[in-house]
């Protein structure tokens, strides 16, 4: 029983066949050799030589991108309980020679007590030197915590490689023994530190520790309780039993992704009860005991031990980046943000899917979740998915539990999706697992085969080229329809109609489509010219000039508006166009300022004003004139033809 813990731990590496490769140190000195370190930028893990050469592949299955353009993880503090370590590894050191290993580490022995019983020694770097944390250089499996250590935080001192948050604050706590007691010990110290992260890669079965998920619950609740983050391997031993503390509800379990590989689970890994995978091989520090020991020894290390550690590091970004994120949160937007993989969404092999450090910095904390009172949805819709609003954003959840009061009427599943039975009312209830302040309920009544938009809040003005989208409309007694779409567009102008679409069924809608303060980037000039000339002659109806009289006021002061819009904004342009001659003349008389104030109402009289008036009043006189002219040149010329074909008399 003593060892058990041990051998556990122990088996993490080795009974799963943890599969530890060294790397060519040829290859290495080689690929060292070609950088120059005078180059690297401060503070830039882009710049460590295992990353640029894609030695520490596990980054490519992380959606890592420019995520350590915003944060490295500094401001955060992660506990590591787990086995000594080799706190002297050259990439345990910084570029300014200090120490990236908290003086707040610790071990922790279980020691015999004088005159019987025992107790647990604690002794602290900072007051007995980090040689507490040395690890037993006769016992392998302590190249576990150099590894784990080095998958978060590898120092960014321009060689060798680097941790996904190398500038969190790290805490080792040793377990000497690795004694139950130890365990408790170490979580209790945990509580005194502060401390925002805990990662435990080890895996307890109550085979192996009976009792130990009641034992060790009343510790882990205590961390939970204090806002911290546990976060732990869900095992190699490819068995759906619990282990524990990755079992726990309040503890992250990690399982692992097969190796260089996004989409794939590892054949080792636990399942049943993860939450999130991520990359289950490592290329981080190690200490080779089988050749010559070197301070920078580097090697591809697999298990759900390092799994759990990157996804500590990622969650240390997302504390550093939203420092104000409190334990729910950090775990909600984790779960939300992971990459779906297998079954839609949650499985028993991927929980919430893939670790995703871009998808997770770019999910701010949820602050709060609300959905409608009260919705109404007929029958014939059949099924319908419950979208909850959250804030600050609307974004997607994925770990929320919902029941249905009566599901004769209707039932909800696991993702939201309720599936309508019957008309009547049933009460829907939704909570998240892992932030407890996130819960409520509404009402669902189930109606009659009708859908009514309300017209007072649906979007009906749209200018020219303006895109309609789903949220401009609205429907009767909160009805949130699943698969809307639009049929139609605004490049059009005046007033019609297009067909709002749920699932077959169209509801026609009107709008109306004008010109005013349209945005350039919406339409082409000739989709404008082309729109304009359709609208002018779907209103006359017949040619203008012969009918102009049967306008109302408002139309021709809708047109002058309109046409004065273009005058001003669009003129030059569409008249500079190749094709623009083709079209009809009706058209160039709209576009022509003179001509087209013939075509409009006179405001201060109310009156059509005829077209023989201003403009062509003047060209009618001067044609009547000319004619004047022209009849008093002919007569004369007449005349005076006449006058000398008459003869004379004698």
């Amino acid at each position: 029983m003593i060892k058990t813990l041990l051998i556990s731990i122990i088996s993490i590496l080795t009974f799963t066949n943890i599969n530890v490769l060294n790397i060519n140190k040829n290859l290495e000195e080689e690929v060292l050799y070609q950088f120059n370190h005078d180059i690297f930028a401060m503070n830039d893990p882009y710049q460590e030589p295992y990353y640029l050469n894609n030695a520490q592949y596990q980054y490519q299955h992380l959606d890592l991108g420019d995520s350590w353009l915003t944060t490295l993880g500094e401001g955060v503090k992660i506990a590591i309980i787990d086995t000594g370590i080799r706190y002297d590894h050259h990439d345990f050191i910084d570029e300014n020679g200090q120490s990236i290993i908290s003086p707040d580490s610790a071990s922790f022995t279980r020691v015999n007590s004088i005159g019987g019983g025992t107790h647990i020694e604690i002794k602290t770097v900072k007051e007995d030197g980090y040689e507490i944390l040395m690890e037993d250089t006769t016992n392998t499996s302590n190249n576990h915590a150099t590894a784990v250590t080095g998958t978060i935080a590898a120092a960014l001192n321009k060689e060798l490689g680097v941790g996904l948050a190398p500038q969190a604050e790290i805490i080792n706590l040793k377990l000497g023994n690795l004694q139950n007691l130890e365990l408790y010990a170490a979580l209790e110290y945990a509580l005194t530190l502060d401390v925002d992260i805990i990662n435990m890669s080890f895996s307890l079965y109550e085979s192996n520790y009976p009792g130990i998920a009641k034992s060790l619950k009343p510790y882990i609740d205590a961390c939970d309780e204090q806002g911290i983050v546990m976060v732990a391997s869900s095992g190699n031993d490819e068995t759906y039993l619990p282990s524990y503390p990755a079992a726990y509800d309040n503890v992250i379990a990690v399982g692992a992704l097969k190796d260089n590989s996004s989409t794939e689970i590892a054949e080792y890994s636990n399942f049943s009860y993860n939450d999130i995978v991520a990359p289950g091989t490592v290329y981080a520090p190690w200490i080779d005991y089988n050749g010559p020991y070197t301070l920078d020894d580097y090697h591809y290390i697999s298990g759900t031990s390092f799994a759990a550690p990157l996804t500590a590091a990622a969650l240390a970004l997302y504390k550093s980046k939203y420092p104000s994120a409190n334990s729910a949160q950090m775990k909600e937007a984790l779960l939300n943000s992971a990459v779906d993989l297998g079954e839609v969404g949650y499985d028993y092999d991927f929980g919430y899917g893939r670790l995703s450090v871009t998808n997770l910095l770019n999910y701010p904390p949820i602050e709060t979740v609300s959905y409608y009172d009260e919705i109404k949805i007929p029958l014939n819709i059949q099924t319908y998915q419950i979208n909850l609003t959250t804030s600050p954003d609307d974004l997607i959840l994925k770990n929320i539990e919902y029941t249905s009061s009566n599901e004769d009427i209707a039932s909800v599943n696991a993702t939201g999706l309720l599936t309508l039975k019957q008309l009547g009312e049933t009460t829907i209830s939704y909570r998240s697992k892992v932030n407890p302040n996130i819960e409520g309920s509404f009402l669902l009544e189930v109606i009659a085969d009708n859908i009514d938009l309300d017209l007072t809040n649906t979007k009906t003005h749209y200018t020219f080229g303006e895109k309609v989208t789903n949220t401009d409309i609205k429907f009767l007694d909160n009805y949130l329809p699943p698969n809307l779409t639009i049929k139609g567009e605004t490049k059009k102008l005046g007033a019609y109609q297009i067909k709002v679409v749920i699932d077959g069924y169209e509801i026609p809608l009107t709008i109306k489509v004008t010109n005013l303060n349209a945005l350039a980037s919406n339409f082409t000039p000739m989709e404008q010219a082309e729109a304009y000339y359709q609208y002018f002659m779907t209103l006359s109806g017949e040619e203008c000039l012969n009918h102009y009289d049967h306008f109302s006021l408002e139309i021709w002061e809708e047109l002058k508006n309109e046409y004065n819009y273009l005058l001003n904004s669009s003129k030059e342009e569409l008249l500079s166009l190749d094709n623009f001659e083709t079209l009809n003349q009706r058209y160039t008389l709209i576009v022509n300022k003179y001509h087209y104030d013939d075509f409009i109402k006179d405001v201060s009289t109310n009156n059509v004003l005829n077209p023989l008036t201003n403009y062509s009043k003047v060209i009618f006189l001067i044609f009547t004139l000319s004619l004047g002219i022209i009849a008093i040149f002919l007569t004369s010329i007449l005349y005076i033809i006449f006058k000398a074909k008459k003869p004379k008399n004698k």
